[in-house]
């Protein structure tokens, strides 16, 4: 009896100190201390549910629940459950610009970058949770870390990608970005880059037409960021051979539409983007 309310409470220590935790997380725990067999282990997991101490996120997947929360209401971190999806959960994209605080815009989704995706997104409570696969170049060379970064989420490490690398998959990826107006937005907020990373990722990815939208983000920015004529000269070397739309929709619509080509970095840009025309929205309001 006494050596279960031991377990009981080492239990307990676990779940203080793991918010969120794979079943094999707490099978490595386990191990420390006793062979109790697996059957025994999922009942104390059964056990701690039935009591409130932990919620089931998804198959293997578990959150602990604060002392004094209530199971019915408690809202895990949608950050330590993305970096908990795969054992190299890399968070990306917008939900990576969400993380630094950046972000223009509210999104419900969580996406993130991994060599082993989930077979389908699953959402829990109110966020939808996506993986990506990493890419193929960056597997090949062995830099799928590239761009990543350790931060703090409460006191646990997760890793996202850095404001640097964020922008060029962004822009890489404008579906998992919320278009081209949330990028400019959030970084009109940003202060600072490491232009030689943003560059070096961008050539690093070997696409032209996104090494492309990343010299003309760049040239957009290029009083505020300081960006070097050379730097822009570096991104122009490795652009589309032929015109590519900078928004692949732009292709549907009516030539009207289509916007217009910039020669220097071969992508045609409607006039939406090139004026800024979210811009006059803005001041209608005010």
């Amino acid at each position: 009896m006494n050596e279960n309310i031991h377990k009981r409470e080492s239990s307990l220590d676990f779940f203080r100190n793991h918010p969120v935790f794979t079943i094999a997380d707490f099978e490595n725990f386990l191990d420390q201390r006793d062979r109790g067999n697996q059957a025994n282990r999922k009942r104390l997991l059964h056990y701690h549910k039935e009591k409130g101490h932990l919620l089931s996120l998804r198959s293997g997947l578990y959150a602990s629940v604060p002392p004094g929360a209530s199971a019915e209401t408690f809202m895990p971190d949608r950050y330590l459950i993305a970096a908990h999806l795969t054992p190299d959960a890399l968070i990306a994209y917008h939900s990576a610009l969400s993380f630094h605080g950046f972000a223009h815009s509210l999104r419900e989704g969580c996406t993130i970058v991994t060599a082993t995706p989930l077979v389908r997104p699953f959402s829990y409570q109110s966020t939808s949770y996506r993986t990506v696969t990493t890419s193929s170049r960056l597997l090949r060379a062995n830099q799928s870390d590239i761009g990543s970064e350790l931060r703090d989420r409460t006191g646990h490490e997760v890793r996202v990608t850095s404001l640097e690398r964020t922008l060029v998959d962004m822009l890489d990826r404008l579906e998992l970005s919320g278009g081209w107006e949330e990028i400019w937005r959030s970084y009109e907020a940003v202060t600072y880059l490491d232009l030689d990373a943003v560059i070096h990722y961008a050539l690093m990815l070997g696409n032209a037409t996104t090494i492309a939208k990343v010299g003309y983000f760049l040239e957009s920015q290029q009083d505020r960021w300081m960006v070097s004529d050379a730097s822009l000269h570096t991104l122009r070397q490795f652009r589309p051979a032929q015109p590519h739309y900078i928004n692949r929709e732009h292709a549907a619509q009516g030539p009207s539409q289509r916007g217009r080509l910039l020669t220097h970095w071969n992508l045609i840009i409607s006039e939406w983007i090139l004026q800024r025309r979210w811009e006059e929205s803005d001041a209608a309001v005010a």
